[in-house]
C-alpha cells in the first residue's frame, strides 16, 4: 500500500484524470440508440476517435475475411426498413421463403470498445470469445485494440487467425486439458490461469516457462451466475500455499485473477473482490515476489437498466483502481464479453405456424390479469420510449398437456368446458358465478383466447439463452415485407413457440402481441451474447446467418 504522505496528491491528481476523462466523455460519447425509427447511429454523430477505429477495423476485415459482405448503413434509418431491405436480399438470393438471421451491426462494437477506453483507460479488454465467436466481431474487437480470453485450442486458434499478438491472449480456463497446454506453449501464449495444486503440477511438467495468474475466488454474490462453485482459490485458506508450491518449482506467478459472475447487478462485487486480491498482491510482496498483472475478469452490462449504467459503474470501477493499485506499471486486463456483443445484434425471426386456443378459468370478478399504462389499440410491444417492454414477456406460467391447456393463475379454480360454456357453442355465453365460501370473492368463468405462434427460431438455436444465461425475450411483431398493409388490431394473449418438435421449445409463454400472419416477422433486441455460441442444428433447423451493418 501507497504511504500516508502520498495519499494527498494522489487524490488531487485522481480527481484532475477524472475532470479530463468526463470532459472526454461528453464530447466524444456516443449512446447505442434503441429507438426503431432511428435505431442506427448517423455518421455525422461518429466522431474521429471512431473513424480511426473503423478504418482499422475495415483494413483488418479486408485483410482477414475477403470477400466478406459489409452493408453500408448510411446515416439515421429505421430499422424495419432495414430489416424488410435484408429480407429481401434473402429472398432474392433464393433463401428459404421462412427467413431467420441476425442483423450485426459492427458499428455498435466500436462505439463499446470506444465507451471502454475512455471510461476505463487504465484496464485493457480482453474479449471473451465464448460470449460470441463470430469472426467478424473478433477480428473488430482486435483491430480496436482488444485483446482475447479464450478457453480452449479452438478460442486460442481462432484468436490467432483475427492477428492478434500472443501476449494478447489469456489461457483462461483453470482447467485445461493437455493437449491444450502443448499448443498454448508451441504458440507462444504464455499467460494462462490456475487455482488448484494440481494444475500447477500438469502445467509446470508441459509448460515450465508459463506466466500463471492465480484466480482466487471472488466475491460472485451479486451475479445471477455465480462462478465460485467450480472455480476460484479461497484467498484466506489456500492461496499462501499455492504461491508457496508455485515459487517452490521456479514457475512465475505474474499475478491474479478473478469473476465476480456472469450479469454482475452490483459494483460492490468488484471493489471486494479488488479487496482480496491486493491481499494476495501484498501476501506475494512479503514472499519475495513482485506481481504485475491484475485481471479483473468480465461480468459487466450488456446493455443499460434503470438499476445499472455502464458509465457509473466504470467510474467506481477506476476509483477504487486507482486507490487500491496505484501502482502506475502495473499492467490491467478485464474480459468483457456480453458488454461488446449484446447490443449488436438483432434477431429476426419468422412466423411459420399458427393456432387459436380457448382457456376457460375462474378469476375473481373484475380482475384483470393485464394492467398496462397504454392503449391497448396501439400497443405494439414497445414503451414511448421506443423500448421493448420488459414486462410483455412471461415464462413457466401456463402448463402444456396434449389435449388441456389451464392457467396457472387460476390453481384449481380451473373448470373443463361444457357444452353450456364451450367456446364452441358460445364463446359469448354468460360466465358462471360461484363461491367456495362467504369471505371469498364471487368468481366468474372467463372465457379467453390464447394465440400460438410458431417462429423459426427457438430454444435449440438463439434462445439457448433463456435456459444458459436466465436472458428473457422480448419480441416485436412486424408485417411481413411486401405484403398488403392492414391495420393492426388490439394486442391478444399470445404464445410462441420454436420450430422444433419438442414441447420444451417455448420462447415466451404468456405475452401480450398484435395479430400476425403467417410470414409476418418477430424480431428480438439484445441477442449477441450467448445465443449463436450454443445454438444447435437440433430438428435439422440451422442456426440464423449473419447480416453485418457498419456505419
Amino acid at each position: 500500500m501507497p504511504p500516508k504522505g502520498k495519499k494527498k496528491s494522489q487524490r488531487k491528481e485522481h480527481r484532475k484524470r477524472r475532470r479530463i476523462e468526463k470532459e472526454k466523455k461528453r464530447r466524444m460519447h456516443v449512446k447505442i440508440n434503441f429507438n426503431i425509427s432511428e435505431i442506427f447511429e448517423s455518421e455525422a454523430d461518429l466522431d474521429k476517435q471512431y473513424h480511426e477505429l473503423k478504418t482499422k477495423v475495415v483494413r483488418s476485415l479486408q485483410e482477414k475475411m475477403p470477400g466478406m459482405e459489409i452493408l453500408k448503413q448510411s446515416g439515421k434509418g429505421n430499422l424495419e426498413k432495414k430489416i424488410a431491405e435484408t429480407f429481401a436480399r434473402f429472398q432474392h438470393s433464393g433463401a428459404e421463403e421462412d427467413a431467420t438471421f441476425y442483423l450485426f451491426d459492427l458499428t455498435t462494437a466500436i462505439i463499446k470498445y470506444k465507451e471502454w477506453v475512455n471510461l476505463l483507460p487504465r484496464v485493457t479488454p480482453f474479449y471473451a470469445i465464448k460470449c460470441n465467436p463470430d469472426q467478424a466481431m473478433v477480428n473488430t474487437l482486435v483491430a480496436c485494440g482488444s485483446g482475447l480470453d479464450c478457453a480452449s485450442m479452438a478460442e486460442m486458434q481462432q484468436g490467432l487467425a483475427s492477428g492478434v499478438s500472443p501476449d494478447k491472449m489469456i489461457f483462461a480456463n483453470p482447467c485445461k486439458m493437455i493437449a491444450h497446454i502443448r499448443f498454448a506453449k508451441e504458440k507462444g501464449i504464455r499467460m494462462m490461469t490456475f487455482d488448484n495444486k494440481q494444475e500447477l503440477l500438469k502445467v509446470h511438467s508441459i509448460f515450465p516457462r508459463a506466466q500463471m495468474v492465480l484466480r482466487i475466488l471472488g466475491d460472485d454474490s451479486h451475479s445471477t451466475m455465480r462462478f465460485g462453485s467450480k472455480f476460484g482459490a479461497r484467498v484466506d485458506s489456500e492461496v499462501k500455499e499455492l504461491l508457496e508450491l508455485a515459487y517452490s518449482l521456479n514457475l512465475e506467478v505474474v499475478g491474479v485473477s478473478f469473476h465476480v459472475g456472469s450479469g454482475c447487478m452490483a459494483v460492490e462485487g468488484f471493489i471486494n473482490s479488488f479487496r482480496l486480491a491486493r491481499k494476495v498482491f501484498d501476501m506475494a510482496e512479503q514472499m519475495g515476489h513482485k506481481m504485475t498483472l491484475l485481471d479483473i475478469g468480465g461480468g459487466f452490462p450488456g446493455h443499460d437498466t434503470d438499476n445499472l449504467k455502464f458509465d457509473r459503474l466504470a467510474e467506481e470501477i477506476a476509483v477504487a483502481l486507482n486507490q487500491l493499485f496505484p501502482e502506475p506499471d502495473l499492467r490491467i486486463i478485464a474480459e468483457p464479453g456480453r458488454y461488446f456483443a449484446t447490443e449488436c445484434v438483432v434477431l429476426v425471426t419468422s412466423v411459420v405456424a399458427k393456432r387459436e386456443r380457448f382457456v376457460q378459468t375462474l378469476r375473481p370478478i373484475d380482475h384483470h390479469l393485464y394492467d398496462h399504462d397504454h392503449d391497448d389499440d396501439s400497443y405494439d410491444g414497445h414503451h414511448e420510449d421506443g423500448q421493448p417492454d420488459h414486462d410483455g414477456c412471461h415464462h413457466d406460467e401456463y402448463h402444456y398437456d396434449d389435449d388441456d391447456y389451464t392457467s396457472d393463475s387460476a390453481h384449481d379454480l380451473s373448470v373443463e368446458p361444457s357444452p353450456e360454456t364451450s367456446p364452441s357453442a358460445s364463446p359469448s355465453s354468460s360466465p358462471r358465478q360461484t363461491r367456495r365460501h362467504a369471505s371469498e370473492p364471487e368468481m366468474e368463468l372467463v372465457t379467453e383466447k390464447i394465440v400460438h405462434y410458431y417462429i423459426s427460431d427457438g430454444v435449440y438455436g438463439s434462445f439457448n439463452n433463456l435456459m444458459f444465461d436466465h436472458a428473457q425475450a422480448h419480441p416485436v411483431g412486424m408485417q411481413r415485407p411486401g405484403s398488403v398493409t392492414v391495420e393492426a388490431g388490439p394486442p391478444e394473449r399470445s404464445v410462441l413457440f420454436g420450430p422444433t418438435c419438442d414441447s420444451i421449445d417455448v420462447i415466451c409463454s404468456d405475452v401480450l402481441m398484435p395479430p400476425m400472419e403467417i410470414g409476418d416477422l418477430v424480431y428480438f433486441f439484445n441477442m449477441g451474447a450467448y445465443t449463436s455460441a450454443a445454438a444447435s442444428s437440433f430438428n435439422g433447423f440451422a442456426p440464423p446467418q449473419p447480416t453485418y451493418l457498419l456505419c
